[in-house]
């Protein structure tokens, strides 16, 4: 599978390790977990969501490590825990 999506994602990997951070890519776009996996390099860690529908998604998918990218309303915190 070397198609342009695998090719963008190892190179946007690869450019992070280089600049020696970590990448914590957003999934707001795709929202797929197969893409999810794409772009973390295969370790389903460190990703970035912008709704809490998002992050349960991803975490039920065996993602961790996931920021909660926006500010929090006070009645989302008991959901977010």
């Amino acid at each position: 599978a070397n198609c342009s999506a695998h090719r963008n994602a190892q190179r946007m990997l690869d450019r992070a390790k280089c600049l020696g951070c970590v990448l914590r890519p957003h999934q707001k776009t795709h929202k797929t977990l197969e893409a999810g996996a794409i772009v973390t390099g295969g370790t389903r860690r460190r990703i970035a969501v912008s709704t809490l529908a998002e992050a349960e998604f991803f975490a039920d998918g065996g993602f961790d490590d996931i920021l909660y990218a926006v500010p929090i309303s006070a009645d989302k915190l008991p959901r977010a825990a």
